[in-house]
């Protein structure tokens, strides 16, 4: 007997058949409450910060600088930027004093529409909107090192603000072990060389790990480098699986974000009594090529059995990337079986760990095929091949489940759970493994 999933698969559900006899999907500690009045909520967390802001700095000749994440992030921003805006409209802050800055790291440049979509089209009319670059030198200010000797190097307009802000989502992350918070400013508008430095983090130091961040040297070295570029607050948003907006909080980087991710595991920490022979999820929100897909995947080591098989169904529209390099590197990356994962490192970080952002994204994707098989669901990367070694990829869930099928049986344990590169999977009486290097 086969069972229905409606699952999001890119930018619209899908209803996909299941034929197997023990599938479990997993609990959650609460449902969600989905938040009917996204401005009111917005102006209420505006009167109650979490931690510290000193708003007094709010005034008419006060340069604001409001930095958002791109495209590739689901933060409702358009509606939560006309509550902020009235905001620092009543604390006397001009508008043509108000500048957007899309924290993009080395993201593509969003098109118009995305632009539209991200933020609206009154907001595209009437505020000056820039894209980051991190690899323009000239538009960037040296801040010095954190003490983890990363040299820290943010964009000028968000450095030269009278007061800064971040909007973001407060989700799993790969590296920072959440999203949200002072990562909005390191990758978000950092310098090529920070970044760069920043994620060979994962690969070089220990407790880089999805859910983790006290302890975590990744998300304690943007902590300090959002310091240095003088964060003064952040509006963050947490989201349930059908990307409803739950929560807000806004105030002080760490203090906000701490409260997000409270809320955040009370309904997307999904807990089962044991870990599966077979994980299928989407990818989701991250669709848009491999190296966002394939958080999903290292996402769901947490709850596989050795020797199992997780299936990834994602879109992935740019295919391996948003870049000429990324598309080579990941290709070339994956072509090699790479048994030697220090090998693997050592040949492909890059002089001064230039491709350290890629190339960590495929070591922890190599680290996870180590306990684990991996298939990705996908018509946006060219199908496995001899020359693809290290990605197994088909076109359609059929073709993955016959696969399954043929090395476990209909009697295999399953577990099914949607937007996998969004929610925190875990073994009931587990925390989330802290992996040592």
């Amino acid at each position: 007997m086969k069972r229905q999933f409606k699952l999001k698969i890119g930018t619209k559900y899908e209803t996909l058949e299941i034929p197997f006899e023990n599938i479990v999907e997993g609990k959650i500690k609460c449902e969600p409450q989905c938040i009917e009045d996204l401005n009111t909520e917005v102006k209420n967390s505006l009167v109650s910060m979490a931690g510290n802001v000193d708003t007094n700095k709010l005034n008419s000749d006060c340069k604001v600088v409001i930095v958002s994440d791109d495209y590739t992030r689901p933060t409702p921003t358009k509606k939560i930027l006309p509550g902020l805006l009235n905001f620092l409209a009543n604390k006397g802050v001009k508008k043509e004093k108000i500048d957007i800055l899309i924290g993009a790291g080395v993201h593509r440049e969003m098109t118009k529409q995305e632009k539209v979509e991200k933020f609206g089209k009154e907001i595209c009319d009437n505020y000056k909107i820039y894209h980051h670059n991190a690899l323009e030198e000239s538009n960037l200010c040296y801040l010095g090192e954190t003490k983890t000797k990363i040299p820290i190097y943010i964009n000028k307009i968000a450095v030269e603000a009278d007061f800064l802000i971040g909007i973001g989502v407060v989700e799993i992350h790969p590296w920072a072990g959440f999203a949200g918070g002072p990562k909005i400013i390191c990758p978000g508008v950092a310098g090529k060389k920070t970044i760069n430095y920043t994620h060979s983090i994962p690969v070089t130091h220990k407790n880089v790990e999805i859910g983790v961040t006290l302890g975590n040297p990744f998300w304690e070295s943007i902590r300090e480098a959002a310091k240095m570029a003088g964060l003064d607050m952040v509006v963050n948003v947490v989201l349930d699986r059908k990307e409803r907006v739950c929560a807000i909080f806004s105030g002080e980087a760490e203090a906000a974000q701490k409260r997000c991710i409270e809320i955040f595991k009370s309904f997307n920490e999904i807990v089962f009594d044991e870990p599966a022979d077979i994980v299928i999820t989407t990818s989701n929100p991250k669709f848009q090529y491999w190296g966002q897909a394939a958080i999903a995947g290292y996402n769901a080591d947490a709850v596989i059995k050795e020797g199992g098989t997780r299936i990834i169904v994602a879109a992935c529209p740019e295919g391996f990337g948003d870049s000429q390099q990324e598309i080579i590197f990941y290709f070339d990356s994956l072509r090699n079986k790479w048994e030697n994962l220090d090998r693997y490192w050592e040949e492909k970080q890059g002089i001064m760990y230039d491709n350290s952002r890629n190339a960590c994204a495929v070591h922890r994707h190599l680290r996870a095929l180590k306990k684990s098989d991996m298939i990705m669901v996908t018509r946006g990367l060219p199908t496995s091949t001899p020359n693809m070694k290290s990605q197994k990829v088909v076109g359609t869930l059929d073709e993955a489940i016959k696969m399954v099928l043929d090395k476990y049986g209909k009697e295999a344990k399953v577990i099914v759970y949607d937007m996998g590169a969004m929610v925190l999977p875990i073994v009931s009486g587990c925390t989330r493994i802290v992996h040592t290097q």
